[in-house]
């Protein structure tokens, strides 16, 4: 019936189900991590900063890398990962 290999539906509905995933194991390490340690504003932000940062790689490195890498700059494309030659 739905063909989530691509189109708009696969190209809405892959992405958001894999992010919700990853956010969802991330959200349950840092309720661990809180109840593990005393609260501090540090551990806050230190979990925040951690947090925020496997989320924007794993969304870089899984869908938006393919789509975006050919606008990368030459200079940046070895620390975002991006192939030398892009295919356009």
């Amino acid at each position: 019936m739905f063909n989530l290999s691509g189109g708009l539906l696969g190209a809405i509905v892959v992405p958001m189900l894999g992010v919700s995933a990853v956010g969802s194991g991330l959200y349950l390490i840092v309720r661990w991590v809180q109840g593990a340690l005393p609260p501090t504003i540090w551990l806050f932000g230190l979990l925040g900063l951690v947090a925020g940062g496997v989320l924007t790689a794993f969304t870089w490195l899984l869908f938006l890398r393919p789509m975006l890498g050919s606008y990368v700059p030459a200079r940046f494309r070895r620390y975002l990962l991006v192939p030398a030659e892009v295919p356009a």
